[in-house]
């Protein structure tokens, strides 16, 4: 059953990794599965004798998996088929070891999420909105440095000159890289979760402060001639 939805959504899925790996903000998507791999061939270890889940548990699993992927058939959704995906493998999971194994896995499957991109395009308004933080903060620090300048919308103003915070910012673009990095690591390294959540947090806020200090250096050099 698992082997069969899975097959059944391999072209819906192709087209999903396709299409991720086409936009900036998701060209990491090939890393994700084999960290997942990586992650999950670590987690092995100390397992010891498996024992499947609860048949009817497993059997929910699937129903709920296939009917993801019935519904993103008929709306041909690879965003669907992906999500399909998702559920199934922790079913697989789950039928594989049952809860022990699943607990062990948790993380990884968790990882594997980064696969998803954000709906409705709330990724590029998540990105554009950073852009604005960028400059608030890029201009604050101009102005602490003494760098004569105006900050129109996401432009900096300087005489004679004027620098697009969008393309002085483009590491923005790498945020879930960044974070899917980050995850990565804490899930290798095992931290406790309010650890691995203040990581994960500190990650966000570095691609932010990277993205301004990048501003500030582009402005100053600019205003030098460099």
């Amino acid at each position: 059953m698992p082997a069969t939805v899975l097959l059944a959504s391999a072209p819906l899925l192709w087209m999903h990794a396709r299409e991720m790996m086409s936009q900036e903000l998701y060209d990491y998507f090939i890393f994700i599965p084999i960290g997942a791999a990586f992650l999950a061939w670590q987690r092995l270890p100390g397992l010891g004798q498996l024992v499947p889940g609860n048949a009817l548990v497993f059997a929910a699993l699937m129903a709920v998996g296939g009917g993801t992927l019935a519904f993103a058939v008929a709306i041909f959704s690879p965003w669907f088929a992906m999500i399909a995906a998702l559920i199934v493998t922790l079913g697989m999971l789950y039928g594989v070891g049952g809860g022990r194994v699943l607990a062990r896995m948790l993380p990884v499957w968790l990882f594997l999420w980064f696969m998803v991109p954000l709906p409705f395009d709330l990724g590029e308004t998540l990105v554009t909105s950073l852009q604005s933080v960028t400059a608030v903060w890029s201009s604050r620090l101009l102005d602490t440095f003494g760098i004569m300048h105006l900050m129109t919308g996401n432009t900096v103003e300087l005489p004679g000159n004027h620098l697009f915070v969008d393309e002085a910012c483009s590491g923005v673009h790498s945020l879930f890289a960044c974070v899917a990095a980050t995850a990565f690591f804490v899930i290798w390294s095992r931290y406790r979760l309010v650890r691995s959540l203040l990581l994960l947090a500190a990650a966000f806020g570095w691609v932010l402060v990277d993205n301004a200090m990048r501003v500030v250096l582009i402005t100053w050099c600019t205003t030098l001639n460099i």
